[in-house]
């Protein structure tokens, strides 16, 4: 009796696994349709608010208005893209690209990103990445999100002092490090601090909005690629010190010796030298329409006479067609005799 109830159990066990399995793959097909059907109206409206809102002659109050909508938008549209990306990595649907990729460069254009963003808000943007390689395996798209997302809520929330930035690399195994001199979080939000639309009461009172997924999609993220994502945080009311955040990003990230990062896009480039004019329709020499580049005016063109065959080729293309038509008609005309 004891052998048939585990065994009843078991396959009532297999049985739920299964049916969440169908519930959550139903679910991903939910989100990723309706994400696509909300997206294509979204992108139209921010599309018009974004030419509204740099439209110089509409007026200070309608601008406001615009803002409103083109800020209003964004935020719907990052939530929406959050929630695929939950949804894809959820599903297995999400594969990762690892491919060589130029870890400093990246990091580099980062810094810049960033720098700009506290500068904007009056704080300090410290960083360290000379410890790490030039090349290394990775899948540079996810990469960059984990960090964006843990650095831009950084910079989001907080309100004086500094964001810190420092980069190492050491047997393999890159450490990512970003510190801030914010409010902190307190020890009962640590615990669901990346789960979904989870924003802690610092944050929640904080005058930056947020979606509460970035951290989140750089947590799954960072699983998914086989690290490792910790946050340690002090509040003004733990005492002891100035608040603030730390968090630490380890990642499997191989140095490449000897291989070859992908080419960046040459830019486009237009026209170099001297500005030439051009004109349609040269009917000769005498003509104001004839085409004149630089300087350099061309001879008129030869006439019939000096063409060889003495013919002009659009002569020769008519008397050519005037032939097969005349061909065609008389194959024509003995088809319908034969009927």
């Amino acid at each position: 009796q004891t052998d048939e109830q585990l065994q009843g159990a078991k396959r009532a066990a297999e049985a739920a696994h299964h049916a969440a399995d169908a519930a959550n793959n139903a679910k991903t097909r939910y989100i990723s349709s309706v994400s696509h059907e909300l997206r294509t109206p979204l992108n139209s409206i921010l599309g018009y608010a974004q030419l509204l809102d740099e439209d110089p002659t509409l007026p200070v109050h309608r601008k406001q208005a615009v803002g409103v909508i083109r800020r209003g938008g964004e935020h719907l549209l990052s939530l929406i893209e959050g929630t695929l990306d939950i949804a894809r990595i959820e599903g297995g649907k999400l594969a990762l690209e690892a491919k060589p990729v130029r870890l400093h460069e990246v990091l580099r254009q980062i810094v810049q990103m960033f720098e700009l963003q506290a500068a904007s808000k009056g704080l300090r943007f410290e960083h360290d990445i000379a410890g790490v390689p030039a090349l290394v395996k990775a899948d540079e798209r996810r990469l960059t999100q984990i960090l964006i997302n843990v650095l831009g809520n950084a910079v989001k929330f907080t309100q004086a002092g500094r964001v810190s930035f420092r980069a190492s690399h050491v047997r393999e195994m890159a450490v990512f490090e970003i510190e801030d001199t914010g409010p902190g979080i307190a020890a009962q939000d640590l615990e669901r601090i990346f789960e979904p639309f989870s924003r802690g009461g610092s944050a929640a009172g904080s005058p930056s909005g947020g979606t509460g997924l970035g951290l989140t999609i750089a947590k799954m993220l960072t699983d998914l690629m086989g690290g490792e994502m910790t946050v340690c945080s002090r509040t003004a009311a733990d005492g002891g010190g100035a608040s603030g955040t730390l968090f630490r990003v380890r990642l499997f990230l191989p140095e490449l010796q000897g291989a070859k990062a992908p080419q960046a896009l040459p830019l486009r480039a237009g026209y170099a030298g001297a500005r030439r004019e051009g004109r349609r329709d040269p009917d000769g020499p005498g003509d104001a329409r004839h085409r004149r580049l630089g300087n350099h005016t061309p001879a008129a063109p030869p006439g019939p006479e000096q063409r060889p065959g003495g013919h002009r080729f659009g002569q020769r293309f008519r008397q050519g067609s005037g032939q097969r038509r005349g061909h065609r008609a008389s194959r024509l005309h003995h088809q319908a005799r034969a009927l």
